[in-house]
């Protein structure tokens, strides 16, 4: 594994002791500045008030703590609705599917967050409680009810059903960015009724209402957030970093922050020049003009959520460090690359832009100065491992002292594994019995984190929890729909071509695609495999694309004409199967639906789908139309192994606690006399 020098990775906080501060929007410099934004909003006659009367106290009737059975395949279809008449009055009792609920008085907390898992028990999938309130009107007037929940929710008024999530879920956590929807209401007494059912991370619901506001008119108004500090030596700080960047516009000293890469989301915004600084006051600064307050003035009232559909509230959070040169360090990395038995390659990121040297026995590269850096050491004795440091000239600084390998002259084990975007510890797991398999290289068919333009996501999710298997083993990926074509993917995975690569491994070609492309025959990418594989005299072929033509899961479902919904997969099926088959190919290696599932289809292409490295599981399709060729499936965690040797090739499926899923044997044509065969030594029964 690789072990980092003794480096001081510590900055300044360049804005500890200062406060953020508020005003409107003004062209007058001498407009005053205010402590909170509720402050600078004292004088502006907003179109929406809160609503005075809406209910704190709810009585709730709720499921047990035992679990049910789910009566349509569903959480969310776990019990039926009240009666219409149980709907439009608070019951003394309920009782549903024949099943009395249980009771309780609950008062909303100041959070607004009222938690029911914390009052009721137990929560998983499917359990379901039932919230009543009384509404007091006391004239004619239009709500906006905002909501939030985990995780379904439905809402009834009187007994008319005016909202549901059933379909869709909810966007975010419970009170960040609400649903919203509008009742009209007469004077008296009202009944609202909430069903909120629980998912496997929690069971809560929040909510609030707004009227609109007695003044006729509307202030027009844009806001400002600043924060003013001081700096006595700003020479002494190679680079600044933001911590705080939430996608808004932030100015220093009237200069907008710059990001490193286009197109990426951060939540601290690294490498901003400390020329940027000047000695004495400094000010950060942010504005929202008043375009872009508009369609935000409704929610600027809520107490318990920061946003809604129309937008966020504005709200500033942030500090701005100082990083000195000798604060410099391994932010991500090292990642092993492609390799070959006299050659390997390597990338890293730094925390800071730098110039990095590489030393790998007696060959001496060095990097240019910026965040990412890539190796390439070749002309190396065949096979084995070999010994390299990476260090930096300003300050003078060896960063890390590893080993990295080629590909030996085999026979060849290869790791098959794909989809982490991580919940729990289940990818460093995975990552640890892939790495105690010391396969030669570990080829990924995608989705490594949940959106791959939230920069954060990637070393907390992905390479940290990994580190040790990326930085000893040589690491093939392919593109997943996560990834969302992340810039740092080129950066930091160094792969033997783009946007495909491909590669002969003794005597198996690996051909790794992205499968979001366009596959039409008349396709640049469609005419480019197909002179591959024409051209290949490899005995084995397999391709690795993150979409399955076949797949037993919600991604793999067809629709009438029987063909899959989803535009990758059905492109995969409908063009890429007739060139695979054609040219002989032995498998196609995909990711995308959560599970292990392995297919024989018409012509002897195999499909095999390995996304067990981390993400949530996925069960089974109950339609048998969708997936005919389906030979065997398992929903568990899980990766491959493929052991290549000229005469055999060999997969085996492994799950986390180490039992034999499955396993396929290639034989060559000309070990049998005719096509290759296949000869499945375990199989699980579905």
């Amino acid at each position: 594994m690789a072990s980092p020098g003794s480096l001081s990775t510590t900055s300044e906080e360049l804005t500890a002791g200062s406060n953020w501060e508020w005003r409107l929007h003004s062209q007058d410099p001498t407009a005053p500045w205010h402590k909170s934004r509720e402050l600078a909003l004292d004088s502006v006659a907003l179109p929406t008030t809160l609503f005075p009367h809406w209910p704190t106290r709810w009585t709730v009737f709720y499921t047990p703590e035992e679990r049910r059975i789910l009566r349509a395949g569903s959480a969310r279809d776990a019990i039926s609705p009240p009666s219409q008449q149980d709907l439009s009055r608070i019951p003394e009792n309920l009782v549903i599917d024949e099943q009395a609920l249980q009771k309780i008085q609950l008062e909303t907390p100041p959070s607004g967050v009222l938690d029911l898992a914390g009052a009721l028990g137990a929560t998983f999938d499917g359990r379901t409680a039932f919230a009543y309130a009384t509404l007091e009107v006391r004239e004619r007037i239009e709500l906006t009810i905002y909501a939030g929940a985990d995780y379904w929710m439905q809402w009834w008024v009187d007994g008319q059903s005016v909202f549901d999530t059933l379909n869709g879920g909810n966007r975010t956590s419970v009170a960040e960015v609400a649903h919203s929807f509008s009742v009209d209401l007469e004077e008296g007494s009202h009944v609202l009724v909430v069903r909120v059912i629980s998912g496997s991370g929690g069971w809560a619901f929040a909510s609030e209402a707004t009227m609109p506001a007695n003044e006729n008119e509307v202030t027009v108004f844009g806001l400002e957030a600043r924060r003013v500090f001081h700096v006595s030596k700003p020479e002494q700080f190679q680079e600044l970093s933001f911590d705080g960047g939430d996608g808004l516009s932030v100015l220093l000293n009237a200069q907008p922050l710059p990001t490193p890469l286009g197109g990426m989301r951060y939540n601290i915004i690294p490498g901003i020049p400390a020329s940027m600084l000047i000695k004495g006051f400094n000010m950060i600064c942010r504005s929202w003009s008043p375009e872009s307050i508009a369609p935000i003035l409704s929610i600027l009232p809520l107490r318990y959520f920061s946003g809604a559909a129309c937008g966020q509230t504005p709200h500033v959070h942030g500090a701005l460090h100082g990083w000195p040169p000798s604060s410099i360090g391994i932010q991500t990395g090292p990642v092993l690359g492609w390799a070959t038995e006299s050659s390997f390659s390597l990338t890293c990121r730094t925390n800071l832009r730098c110039e990095m040297t590489m030393e790998a026995g007696e060959k001496k590269l060095i990097s240019p100065y910026d965040f990412f850096h890539k190796f390439e050491v070749t002309d190396l004795p065949s096979g084995g491992t070999f010994d390299y440091r990476l260090s930096v000239k300003s300050p003078s600084k060896l960063l890390v002292h590893s080993t990295a390998r080629t590909l030996g002259k085999g026979p060849w084990k290869i790791a098959l594994l794909g989809d982490v975007y991580p919940f729990d510890d289940t990818w460093q797991r995975i990552a640890d019995k892939v790495l105690d398999a010391n396969p030669d290289l570990v080829i990924f068919s995608g989705d490594m984190v949940l959106d791959g333009r939230v920069d954060a996501q990637w070393d907390s999710g992905f390479f940290h929890p990994a580190r040790e298997l990326l930085s000893t083993i040589p690491f093939y990926p392919v593109l997943g729909n996560h990834e969302y074509h992340s810039p740092i993917f080129s950066k930091i995975f160094a792969r033997p071509g783009e946007p495909h690569w491909c590669q002969l491994i003794g005597p198996a070609l690996f051909v790794g695609i992205d499968g979001s492309r366009d596959w039409t025959p008349t396709g640049d990418s469609h005419q480019w495999l197909d002179r591959l594989l024409g051209e290949s005299k490899a005995t084995f072929k397999f391709i690795v694309s993150h979409f399955p033509p076949f797949s037993s899961g919600g991604h793999g479902q067809v629709g009438a004409d029987g063909l899959p919904i989803e535009s990758e997969v059905r492109r995969a099926r409908e063009f890429l199967v007739p060139l695979l088959t054609r040219h002989s190919v032995n498998a196609i290696i995909s990711g995308h639906d959560h599970f292990y599932e392995r297919s024989e289809l018409p012509g002897g292409l195999t499909g095999i789908v390995s996304a067990g490295a981390g993400s949530r599981l996925y069960k089974k399709t109950s339609n048998p139309k969708q997936n005919p060729h389906s030979t065997v499936f398992a929903s568990e965690y899980h990766f491959c192994i493929l052991e290549i040797s000229p005469c055999h090739a060999e997969m085996t499926a492994i799950s986390l606690d180490s039992k034999i899923l499955d396993s396929k044997e290639w034989v060559p044509m000309g070990l049998t006399g005719k096509a290759p065969t296949t000869r499945p030594s375990a199989r699980l029964s579905e």
